[in-house]
């Protein structure tokens, strides 16, 4: 095994987005595809939650306003809020086989941002199938590491990481 390809990510932090949680029969169907898809290519559902991203934080921001705060002064941050405001599906992601980067793993399956006609392989995307526009295209993904990271701290009780993500402990707690 290469250098390279132990150092790729193994895990990484997905949402179902609050619009796709409120329509139970879509989310149904997603859940599905999710479950079966990750494993095809290479990753595992390790923990799942379901969070109020509307609800207040003690600095008085939703937890919403704080996983997005990298677009905070971005023009569609409002329309960010209200969209994703409700419950959310988090997800920690992490890969089974040391040839997978977890997070490009995810990002494939999830595909663009704009879910019109979205094709990666051959196939449409979990955004294709289950988004209704760009603003409202159903999942996320971690763009990065570093964002992983962050967004698995803000998302989940240091007790679940030290219980499914031992591993990488050292990175997130």
């Amino acid at each position: 095994m290469s250098d390279q390809e132990t150092n790729k990510p193994k895990f990484t932090c997905a949402l179902i987005k609050a619009h796709l949680v409120r329509n139970k029969k879509l989310f149904e169907k997603a859940m599905a595809a999710i479950e079966a898809e990750v494993e095809a290519v290479g990753l595992t559902i390790v923990v799942r939650r379901h969070i109020d991203f509307a609800a207040k934080k003690p600095n008085g921001e939703t937890l919403c306003e704080q996983f997005y705060a990298v677009h905070k002064d971005k023009p569609f941050f409002e329309g960010l809020k209200t969209q994703q405001a409700g419950l959310v599906i988090a997800i920690i992601l992490k890969s089974t086989r040391d040839d997978v980067d977890a997070i490009q793993a995810w990002r494939k399956l999830i595909g663009s941002t704009n879910p019109e006609k979205d094709i990666v392989d051959g196939l449409p995307t979990l955004r294709a199938r289950f988004g209704k526009s760009k603003e409202s295209n159903g999942f996320h993904g971690s763009d990065s590491e570093e964002s992983a990271i962050q967004e698995v701290r803000l998302l989940f009780a240091e007790e679940e990481i030290r219980r499914f993500l031992p591993e990488c402990l050292q990175f997130v707690a």
